[in-house]
């Protein structure tokens, strides 16, 4: 068994002030993306395409245009104030970090809902994606346009830092530990 553990690199200042941006695709991937594989091609394909687009990540959607989730990322939105995040199922890999700011969203007072749900929707006033490598991310921009005003919302911000700050104690946490 081999095991590597390194830094990640940080999202840089300008991307968490601005927020990131992505592509939607119709999802290529087998109807079974809950499972975690190593057959990871149609994310890196979707992965390189936002790239060479200039975005950050790429967001699948369905046949009726709902977001599933990113390629690298679960994707969530703030809709007439609740967040919402679409429910696992074949269509969407669970993470560690949807779980924690669902979690972190609870503990806020933040209502949550899982469901289907379509950038065109009347209400929608925040995106945003969340991994472990990121953290929670707002999206200011999909397809070339803006997300309500193209800046990252409050919301977003505030989840971001509450994941930043229970990642910090984790650290230290371990640090304790390890003395």
């Amino acid at each position: 068994m081999v095991i590597t553990v390194r830094e990640l690199p940080e999202p840089s200042v300008q991307q968490v002030t601005h927020g990131a941006t992505a592509i939607t695709r119709p999802d290529i991937r087998w109807k079974r993306c809950d499972i975690k594989s190593i057959a990871l091609l149609a994310n890196v394909m979707g992965k390189q395409e936002a790239a060479q687009l200039g975005a950050d990540e790429c967001f699948w959607q369905d046949e009726r245009e709902s977001i599933l989730e990113g390629c690298s990322s679960n994707a969530l939105a703030l809709i007439n104030g609740t967040l919402v995040t679409h429910p696992l199922d074949h269509q969407v890999l669970g993470g560690i970090a949807r779980s924690m700011i669902l979690r972190l969203a609870a503990e806020h007072d933040i209502p949550v809902e899982e469901r289907a749900w379509r950038l065109d929707e009347n209400g929608l006033s925040e995106c945003m994606m969340c991994s472990t490598t990121d953290a929670v991310m707002p999206v200011c921009h999909i397809n070339g346009h803006a997300v309500c005003d193209g800046k990252p919302g409050p919301v977003s911000m505030m989840l971001r830092q509450a994941m930043l700050d229970e990642f910090n104690a984790l650290r230290q946490t371990r640090q304790e530990i390890a003395s």
